[in-house]
Order: C-alpha cells, then structure tokens, then sequence
C-alpha cells in the first residue's frame, strides 16, 4: 500500500476515534451531511531534501467537510472544522508531523441539493526509499 494511502487511513482513524465520521469514498453521491472526506491532491519530492537513496516528500492532504443546511451552514462547517484541526495539526501520525495550511469555503452545486463545502488542506513531510514506495523511512 502506497505511503499516500496509510496516510489517508490515518488521518481518517484519527478522526474516527474523535468522533468524525469520514466517507469511505468520494465517488458516491453525499446522502447524509455533516460529511467529512480526506483526499491526497498532491505528492512531491523535496529534490534539494532528497538523496539518491531517499526522497523526501511534501504530501498535500485535504479534509473536506460537506453541509446541506439552510440555516448557520457557515457555522456548521467552522464546528466540524475545528474539531479537524485540533486532532490533526501539528499532531505526529505514524511519525509524520502535520501542518495546518489553509481554509476554504465555497457553495457547490454538484449534487441535487446544494452543498457547502469546506477544505482544510494539510501539509506533510515524508520520507521514502527511492523505488519503494510503500514503506515509510
């Protein structure tokens, strides 16, 4: 399993174990909200931090919470938002240190019913061998 993906099932046991329920998948429709999901954007190698046996990485996570409210949307996905960066920033999760790095609100029409969205993007630095992968330095 790629590094991205035990990641991704950190942040989102971590989650779980506070209490916020993280969808399995993004593929599906959003039936029920407060929806919360992690996705992994972005995935790049430090080349001025990396050696020819190691890279290093900077690793973009994203939580995004989903609301369909009418009333105090705003506020609704503040909660959820901040119950998110207090479990994660600056947390170490299997020895990988979190930054909290931005917030972003927007109203998406994507669905039948529309959807307030907010993002938290995450920043991690990671290690890897050269060629694997899939095990964490």
């Amino acid at each position: 399993m790629h590094v991205r993906n035990q990641i991704r099932n950190e942040v989102a046991s971590a989650l779980n174990g506070a209490g916020i329920d993280v969808l399995k998948s993004r593929a599906y429709p959003i039936e029920k909200t407060p929806a919360v999901a992690v996705s992994t954007p972005s995935d790049v190698v430090l080349r001025d931090q990396s050696t020819m046996t190691d890279e290093v990485r900077e690793l973009t996570v994203v939580v995004e919470v989903f609301i369909k409210s009418v009333v105090d949307y705003d506020a609704q996905v503040d909660d959820i938002a901040s119950r998110i960066e207090t479990v994660l920033s600056d947390q170490l999760l299997n020895e990988i240190d979190f930054y909290f790095e931005s917030f972003e609100m927007d109203l998406s029409d994507e669905s039948e019913a529309a959807l307030m969205v907010g993002s938290l993007s995450f920043s991690c630095i990671y290690s890897v061998a050269r060629g694997e992968p899939e095990t964490l330095r």
